[in-house]
């Protein structure tokens, strides 16, 4: 069994003592717990978890209730474009910042994009009028170079699968809900982005 500093060694030392407190020192203790438990320790940010589930899974373990269920939301599309020009539009930023977006009124001013384990995705997100504005920033958990790749926000996930049909591509978003708005306008947010980015690659 691995010991504290080894297999966490990738994180930051607050985070390395926030685990320490906790009794936690090993891979297997660390499965005991929900993503939601840990993230409420001091010390852990939100860029830990996806790191700590990397490290679960080279294990085969994962976060106690962490399986896929019902309550994640699903938005498919199939573009008219083979899977390596798909998956070059999803994440190249110069890309990116041509479809990131669910309503012609948003725009997606600036994006960067380091597709690694553990690296950042950013993409900023504004009201044309400036009226308002985000980052989205998700840290990477796992990447199948052209088939897949699952990012974390927060304490949630969203995983991006791409299926070669040949001349077409199927695209599916599976991403954990939020707690704030209903499933269906969540549903229809994400959908619409897709919906974009369907339009971009298939006319760029």
């Amino acid at each position: 069994m691995k010991v504290l500093k080894q297999v966490f060694s990738n994180l930051s030392a607050p985070a390395r003592r926030a685990l320490e407190n906790k009794g936690i020192d090993s891979l297997e203790k660390l499965a005991e717990y929900s993503k939601q438990e840990i993230l409420q320790l001091h010390g852990i940010g939100r860029t830990s978890i996806p790191k700590l589930l990397a490290l679960l899974n080279n294990e085969n373990l994962t976060f106690k209730n962490n399986k896929m269920s019902d309550s994640k939301i699903t938005v498919q599309a199939i573009v008219n474009a083979d899977a390596k020009k798909t998956w070059d539009c999803y994440t190249d930023p110069q890309h990116i910042i041509h479809w990131n977006f669910a309503d012609p009124s948003w725009h997606c001013p600036s994006a960067t994009n380091d597709i690694k384990i553990g690296g950042i995705y950013n993409a900023r997100m504004e009201a044309k009028d400036g009226s308002f504005g985000f980052d989205f920033e998700a840290v990477y958990s796992e990447i199948a170079e052209g088939k897949h790749f699952t990012y974390g926000f927060g304490d949630r996930e969203a995983t991006v699968q791409f299926n070669d049909l040949g001349t077409q591509t199927e695209v599916i978003v599976t991403f954990d809900p939020e707690d704030e708005n209903p499933i269906e306008l969540q549903k229809g947010g994400w959908q619409s982005i897709l919906n974009s980015f369907k339009n971009y690659t298939e006319n760029n």
